[in-house]
């Protein structure tokens, strides 16, 4: 689990929290956003991979489909025009769901689960 918590970390934070500007946090799907259409489409496939590595930490289907919901709303808000791109920096639909996978992943700890690494 620990490898699938280090990509997840590493994915977020690049798609939402790599670079600063003026004091506000914003990472590549922002950037990414900014091509009309594709920028969306190749966002959203890359936010999807956190989905993939919460399916592979076998995590509740309810929080799997919360995850899928945060990329949703993150790329049907980058498909307006202007409002989108702005709200791309904004919406942080990868942190969401790396504190999704972050939650389970303590639960099971705490709880004393016996889980894979």
């Amino acid at each position: 689990m620990d490898k699938h918590l280090r990509l997840a970390t590493i994915i977020a934070t690049a798609l939402d929290d790599q670079f600063s500007l003026f004091g506000r946090r914003f990472g590549l799907n922002g950037v990414i956003g900014l091509a009309p259409g594709v920028g969306d489409i190749i966002s959203a496939l890359l936010s999807l991979h956190l989905v993939w590595i919460g399916w592979q930490m076998k995590l509740p289907l309810l929080k799997i489909f919360q995850m899928v919901w945060n990329v949703f709303v993150n790329f049907v808000i980058g498909l307006v025009p202007v409002v989108g791109d702005y709200a791309d920096f904004f919406h942080k639909a990868n942190l969401k769901n790396l504190a999704i996978l972050k939650e389970f992943a303590n639960r099971n700890i705490i709880e004393g689960e016996v889980v894979d690494k």
